[in-house]
């Protein structure tokens, strides 16, 4: 199995009680030919889940194939997606499958889908609705079993009350939302994601496992790491590089020290109200009521933070 299906059986094994959610709802949904929407910070992995999910369903025996949506031209969305027929336009001297295809019997993972342009939206809509296309310059449509997955920095429930993404679109797409926690909300998964970072990487390098000490552990499980997963990652590449020989050391993580400076009170309490506000709702399964019980707070006050903090709820 590559480094990337040990990464994922990594994500299996999670410490974390949220994440370990998480990999329940995936479990579910591995197996059904359904669209399935994963939103999180920049960094949290959704990539990977997308490829945890695909390895267990019965899809992995075809491709899983991504896109950056956010990289699609505009008025070449159909000959990406669609392909096109021989003679299609000028120098389209043999047929060209398109993603579709590609995906067909697989899943098609369209990432950063939050930068798609509104003009793209009704052609994917159309997709997914009917299950067919019609290549460029064809007269014939095909058909698609594609499973779609898309993954989106930003919420799909507020880009469609701000109007970015039809109202359509997010009811085909969005019946199975998965958001994926920061690193800050999964503590208990950072040293055990940083030793295995390390191993890949010592073994990239051909050298062995440099060690460590368990103030450094400490360390890197207080750090933010804003950049979540995709941070942790390169950062430990930059240590597992430069520390020789020798054990690593903080230093070598090459972290600046504008990426050290101690939050400001006002960030650092609104961090903490929007984690205690989130496990209330976690706790809570949504219920307002029971919401308010378990905060103390008052019906509206509650209401007004769950909007604040979580505005798809």
């Amino acid at each position: 199995m590559d480094a990337e299906s040990g990464l994922l059986r990594m994500f299996l094994k999670t410490r974390s009680p949220a994440f370990s959610r998480i990999i329940e709802q995936m479990r579910l949904l591995a197996p059904h030919d359904i669209p399935v929407v994963v939103e999180g910070e920049t960094g949290t992995g959704k990539e990977h889940f997308v490829q945890c999910l695909h390895e267990l369903s019965p899809r992995n025996r075809g491709m899983l194939v991504p896109v950056n949506m956010g990289g699609i031209p505009q008025g070449l969305f159909e000959e990406i997606f669609f392909g096109h027929v021989r003679g299609a336009f000028t120098g389209a001297d043999l047929a060209k499958e398109g993603l579709f295809a590609a995906a067909n019997g697989g899943t098609l993972f369209l990432d950063e889908f939050n930068a798609m342009l509104p003009e793209h939206q009704p052609k994917l809509l159309r997709v997914l609705e009917t299950a067919t296309y019609l290549p460029v310059g064809g007269l014939e449509t095909k058909k698609t079993s594609a499973r779609v997955v898309v993954a989106s920095n930003a919420s799909l429930s507020v880009m469609k009350e701000t109007g970015v993404l039809r109202e359509d679109l997010y009811f085909r797409l969005a019946t199975f939302r998965v958001i994926l926690p920061p690193l800050r909300e999964r503590r208990e998964d950072i040293v055990p994601l940083f030793q295995y970072f390390l191993s890949q990487y010592s073994d990239r390098f051909k050298k062995s496992p440099p060690s460590y000490s368990k103030k450094l552990l400490d360390r890197i499980e207080a750090h933010e790491w804003k950049g979540n997963i995709r941070e942790l990652s390169r950062k430990t590449e930059h240590a597992a590089l430069f520390c020789g020989s020798g054990p690593i050391e903080w230093h070598h993580f090459g972290i600046s020290s504008e990426e050290e400076s101690f939050p400001r009170f006002g960030v650092a309490l609104e961090g903490f109200e929007r984690g205690y506000i989130q496990n209330a709702i976690r706790k809570s399964g949504g219920n307002i009521r029971l919401g308010t019980e378990l905060t103390g707070l008052s019906s509206t006050t509650y209401k007004r933070k769950v909007r604040q903090h979580h505005p798809d709820k």
